[in-house]
């Protein structure tokens, strides 16, 4: 069976198991279930038919991901210590993040308010933008655990088919609450390349739209860069075992 997983929304519980096969994790139904009642993957959607009859679930495409990344770490630790692993990922890319680059384009604001001048160097109303040296520009590496890390790595990795040796750098753009029309159109108008979205809820009722811009392999070392495009701020998640 051909399967373009990275075409749907939700997918079946046959389709994440064989997903799952082809990447080189094989698991039967009964551990699927366990492992959603233990919190290491989504829980699926599930409903009724009505008046027709009959049940139904739907497995967000997630699942595949999350499962291959969480499988991967059961080989050397357990299924309460992988979901603590999971739970404390998720809080890293959304509310972590959000505040550290709202507080990082915050800082930005400031420097350009103070770089701001007229021709003669001088403040000035009608004022001039001082263009800011890439040094200037704020950063802020946030060291994560190696494990949490690691989940994440090959839950990215296990999405876009890249075999989990492989050392990656993932380049992440940050646009904030945006809609997905606006993120898609400036995407591709900007780069003129295919991107992979990923919007992740957050607090309460908010969207944290994160866009894959680029997966380079065989790099010299695994890092997330999380970019805003508008301002040049980063964010580099590092493994804290590999702090330069």
């Amino acid at each position: 069976m051909c399967f373009d997983i990275l075409g749907a929304i939700n997918v079946t519980r046959d389709e994440v198991l064989q997903k799952l096969d082809s990447l080189g994790l094989s698991i039967s139904r009964e551990t699927l279930r366990r492992w959603i009642n233990e919190g290491l993957v989504p829980e699926p959607k599930r409903g009724n038919n009505g008046r027709a009859g009959g049940r139904w679930t739907e497995y967000a495409v997630e699942t595949v991901w999350e499962a291959f990344a969480s499988g991967s770490l059961l080989k050397d630790n357990s299924i309460k210590q992988v979901a603590e692993i999971r739970e404390e990922a998720q809080q890293i890319i959304t509310i972590v993040c959000h505040e550290e680059m709202d507080d990082l384009i915050e800082a930005f604001e400031e420097f350009e308010v103070e770089n701001l001048y007229d021709k003669e160097g001088n403040p000035d109303y009608y004022r001039y933008k001082k263009v800011p040296d890439e040094g200037e520009i704020p950063e802020k590496d946030i060291l994560i655990d190696h494990l949490v890390f690691e989940w994440i790595m090959i839950r990215l990795k296990a999405e876009h088919d890249i075999p989990t040796q492989t050392p990656i750098t993932v380049h992440i753009d940050y646009y904030g609450e945006m809609s997905q029309d606006d993120v898609t159109a400036k995407s591709f108008e900007e780069t003129n390349t295919k991107t992979f979205d990923h919007e992740v809820i957050w607090g309460s009722g908010s969207t944290i739209v994160w866009e894959i811009s680029n997966i380079k392999q065989n790099s010299n070392g695994n890092e997330i860069v999380i970019k805003d495009t508008d301002t040049g701020v980063t964010i580099k998640l590092r493994d804290r075992r590999s702090r330069r």
